[in-house]
């Protein structure tokens, strides 16, 4: 007679192996090709700022009117035409910037639930000026706090190499597969390296209840009243777990 416990680790292993054997295959979403339609939403505002957008084939410019009173707006946009999706990415490359405090980043798993907004983001830090850093946050509109932190991908050795300050433009992709968010960077004129890529790409884990479909996107924030950023080579897929051939 097999024992209960016994039998449940017997099936742990041999899901770990099934996992482990199969494959993270991508299936296009939107890229330059694609209508360029974006809903926005606002995270959150400095009393009535807001911020001014111009898309075209696959490049948005998004602005601060010079009549903006701060900096702490925020801002996610996203096809609303691509399907829902529980394992997906978001890649963009960040062209240009008119002020080193603006935030750019990329959204994965943006959900309204009968108003309730809820998103993953993976945001470039701006405090202290460590840009190499990305944070990953997550955002509930329920939640008196409207965001937490989650932990950061230090890419410091590429973007920051010789602790001197790269240049844009900069590609940044994350991928948000169960509970693991991971994040790859490297400098737009160099190849884009590897997932599994130990200089280039690092993961945080979310807690419990952040696995649910959604819709993946872009985020900017922290735009001073005058400046604007550009991205490019908007990219987005949904994630399958496929068996590799044999």
């Amino acid at each position: 007679m097999i024992r209960r416990g016994l039998s449940s680790s017997l099936l742990a292993i041999v899901l770990a192996v099934v996992v482990t054997a199969c494959e993270w295959t991508s299936v296009l979403t939107f890229d330059g090709s694609s209508q360029p339609d974006f809903n926005l939403r606002y995270l959150t505002r400095d009393g009535v700022d807001g911020f001014s957008s111009a898309a075209s084939s696959n490049t948005v410019v998004v602005s601060a009117p010079s009549t903006n009173q701060g900096t702490n707006t925020r801002l996610l946009y996203y096809p609303p035409a691509q399907p829902m999706s529980v394992d997906q990415q978001s890649c963009a490359t960040w062209s240009d910037q008119s002020d080193l405090r603006i935030q750019q980043g990329l959204a994965l798993r943006v959900r309204n639930d009968q108003g309730r907004w809820r998103a993953v983001t993976v945001v470039k830090n701006v405090v202290w000026g460590a840009n190499w850093n990305m944070n990953v946050l997550t955002w509930d509109s329920a939640d008196p706090a409207g965001w937490s932190t989650r932990g950061s991908v230090d890419l410091a050795r590429v973007f920051w190499p010789g602790q001197n300050l790269l240049a844009l433009p900069w590609r940044v992709c994350a991928r948000i597969t169960g509970d693991m968010v991971t994040v790859k960077g490297w400098p737009a004129t160099s190849t884009e390296p590897a997932w599994d890529d130990a200089t280039h790409t690092g993961s945080v884990h979310l807690p419990e209840g952040w696995t649910y479909p959604g819709k993946g996107g872009w985020y900017v924030g922290h735009i001073p009243p005058g400046h604007r950023t550009t991205f490019t080579d908007l990219i987005l897929h949904r994630l399958t777990l496929t068996a590799p051939p044999t």
